[in-house]
């Protein structure tokens, strides 16, 4: 399988960057880039991980798809990769 993957994503809890780096936008951001597979280190930040874990489900892939998502025309979906993202699953 090929796919278009950025696994330096960091989130708003990170010193210096958008207050927008939460999974909605991130999500909207990468299928209007192409990005298919986002990885985060910013998961160990317990507030982050609360997030994500609120934002994503597993996917049957061995990745997690956003929970929520605005239903689009196109198929595309974006997955956040799961060794970075739950490391207690």
């Amino acid at each position: 399988m090929r796919f278009i993957a950025d696994f330096h994503i960091h989130s708003h809890y990170s010193i210096a960057t958008s207050s927008q780096l939460v999974v909605p936008f991130l999500d909207l951001w990468g299928r209007k880039k192409g990005i298919n597979v986002i990885g985060t280190g910013d998961a160990v930040h317990p507030g982050y991980f609360n997030e994500l874990k609120e934002n994503l489900v597993s996917s049957d892939n061995g990745l997690y798809k956003v929970k929520k998502k605005k239903v689009t025309s196109r198929s595309h979906k974006v997955y956040f990769q799961r060794n970075f993202v739950c490391p207690d699953n």
